[in-house]
């Protein structure tokens, strides 16, 4: 890919995006719970991060596609789910292996709305200097 996923984002902001999601991921995976891309920028949001669901998601696909997810012994199936307005969809369920997409009972969540500037965490101190960033991070730049 040639161009930023997050074109309206600084690099320091898109970095930042990719450690708050490949962390809020970690933390599924070691505690062994489902997620879809959606709950993880929902607890994003939860916590005053402005992010948004397709930056969230498009690094989400991006750990899937790096393998780090699939280390954790987890497989990606597709699975329905509502959108807000009542429509069907599909959404990609990242689950551990010995668990059924029949388990998992938030198919019919909404999106937590973007947040004010008001409420929303600055994403520029996300990062501390020096701290490594994560493998993905020159791909949130370059997409």
């Amino acid at each position: 890919m040639s161009q930023n996923i997050f074109p309206q984002r600084s690099a320091s902001e898109a970095n930042a995006i990719v450690a708050l999601t490949e962390e809020a991921v970690r933390q599924r995976l070691t505690d062994r719970v489902p997620f879809t891309a959606l709950d993880v920028s929902n607890g994003l949001k939860a916590k005053n991060y402005p992010v948004r669901h397709r930056e969230v998601a498009e690094v989400v696909r991006a750990l899937w596609s790096s393998g780090l997810i699939a280390l954790f012994d987890y497989r990606r199936v597709l699975i329905d789910v509502m959108t807000e307005n009542g429509a069907a969809a599909q959404a990609y369920l990242y689950l551990h292996d010995h668990d059924s997409e029949a388990d998992y009972d938030a198919r019919a969540q909404r999106a937590a709305p973007p947040l004010t500037a008001d409420r929303a965490r600055s994403l520029e101190d996300v990062i501390p200097a020096g701290v490594p960033l994560s493998p993905l991070a020159p791909a949130a730049e370059q997409g």
